[in-house]
């Protein structure tokens, strides 16, 4: 499998791309490309897309700092889910020891119990911070999220220093 990093969208693979991250997430939870192509010229952010041969597999678009990674969206072609490719793009980017940190939304299902334990599986742990992520649209809420983080549970100064990133960079590539 191959990972590619995208600075902008000029690449062949840009529409199959943005149509796995649109299909994947509620509305409420997605950039414009406006915003997406902002945050695509941050150094910080990895816009990456995972592929075998010519087909896109899957996406993971994170933002890496000195302190942790937070893997802000992730998601796997909605035809070659159940697969194993999920596993193995987030065992690629989890390969160091830095702390590495993901939201998913409250088990409420079997859905979200799925994600839950497909993500403990990989070595994630929950932490039990009440979390709320801050709109990405005007006119949208925050909507709460659960974090989890890679191998070990993260302190409360490692939540803050996330949250302070999310709201204050990671939220500036918002309308």
């Amino acid at each position: 499998m191959e990972f590619i990093r995208l600075k902008n969208i000029n690449d062949e693979n840009w529409n199959k791309i943005w149509e796995i991250y649109e299909e994947s997430f509620p509305k409420h939870e997605l950039r414009k490309i406006k915003e997406q192509k902002e945050a695509m010229k941050d150094d910080k952010f990895f816009c990456v897309y995972a592929k075998e041969e010519e087909t896109v597999v899957g996406i993971i678009f994170y933002w890496e700092l000195e302190q942790f990674r937070y893997i802000e969206h992730f998601a796997v072609n909605s035809n070659l889910r159940g697969g194993g490719y999920g596993s193995k793009i987030l065992e690629e980017i989890c390969n160091d020891d830095k702390i590495t940190i993901l939201e998913i939304d409250p088990v409420v299902d079997e859905i979200s119990e799925r994600r839950l334990v497909f993500y403990e599986r990989l070595g994630f742990k929950m932490n039990k911070f009440n979390h709320l992520h801050p709109p990405y649209k005007k006119g949208d809420k925050g909507h709460k999220l659960k974090v989890l983080s890679y191998e070990h549970i993260i302190s409360e100064n490692q939540f803050d220093s996330f949250k302070n990133f999310l709201e204050n960079h990671v939220m500036k590539y918002s309308e």
